[in-house]
C-alpha cells in the first residue's frame, strides 16, 4: 500500500517517460537531440556565491548559474537525497558509474536545472535530458555512459584543482577547501581505459 508522504512526494525526475521526452525533445527549435560522442562543461571562476556552468550539445548552450547556498559541489549528500534526486555533482556520477538511471537537481535560488540519466538501447550508452526551468528541455541526447562520466568528471575536477578556483576560493566558500574526488568514478574510469 502506498503511504500519503508518497503520494504528496513530487514525481522523480528519474520516473518520467524517456519516450515521452525524446518525443518532446525533437519538436525542440534550439535543442539538441540525437547520439553524440561528447559532451562539453565548463565552469568559471566564482564570484559573490555563484559559479557559472555551461553544457554544450553539438550547437546547443545551456548555462547555468550554481549557488553556494544550495552547494551541487558539497562533499556529502543532503538527507533529502536518498530515494528522491541528488543534488551534489560527484553522487549523481556515481549513481551513473553504479548503472543506476538517477536524476541531478541544482537550485540556482530561481531557476532549476535537473540532468537525468536513463538507460538507452544499449546497456553502454544512457540518455541525458537536461531541463532548466522555466525555460523547459534544453537536451536530449544518448553518449556512452563512459564518455559522459569522462567529460563530467575531467571538467570537474579540473576545474576543482584550478588556480582559478584556488585564486577565489573565498568567493565560494568560507569553509577550507574539499576534494571531489571520487574512488567510485575513478575505479569506473580506470576499468574503462582512462587514467586519473
Amino acid at each position: 500500500m502506498t503511504s500519503q508522504a508518497e503520494l504528496d512526494r513530487p514525481p522523480r525526475l528519474a520516473d518520467l517517460d524517456v519516450g515521452v521526452l525524446l518525443d518532446f525533445g525533437r519538436s525542440l527549435k534550439h535543442g539538441y537531440v540525437g547520439r553524440t560522442d561528447r559532451l562539453s562543461f565548463t565552469f568559471k571562476r566564482p564570484e559573490a556565491g555563484w559559479i557559472a556552468m555551461r553544457i554544450v550539445a553539438g550547437q546547443t548552450v545551456t548555462d547555468w548559474d550554481l549557488s553556494h547556498v544550495l552547494d551541487p559541489f558539497a562533499a556529502a549528500p543532503r538527507p533529502e537525497d536518498e530515494g528522491y534526486f541528488r543534488s551534489t555533482f560527484i553522487h549523481w556520477l556515481e549513481d551513473i558509474a553504479n548503472g543506476k538511471a538517477t536524476d541531478m537537481a541544482v537550485d540556482m535560488e530561481g531557476r532549476t536545472g535537473a540532468m537525468l540519466i536513463a538507460p538507452a538501447s544499449s546497456k553502454l550508452s544512457v540518455t541525458i535530458s537536461v531541463l532548466t526551468s522555466p525555460s523547459g528541455l534544453d537536451v536530449v541526447a544518448t553518449i556512452e555512459r563512459f564518455a559522459l562520466i569522462r567529460d563530467f568528471y575531467t571538467a570537474l575536477i579540473a576545474f576543482w584543482d584550478s588556480d582559478a578556483l584556488n585564486d577565489a576560493w573565498s568567493q565560494w566558500s568560507s569553509q577550507p577547501k574539499w576534494s571531489l574526488r571520487s574512488a567510485i568514478v575513478e575505479d569506473y574510469l580506470a576499468a574503462s581505459g582512462a587514467h586519473f
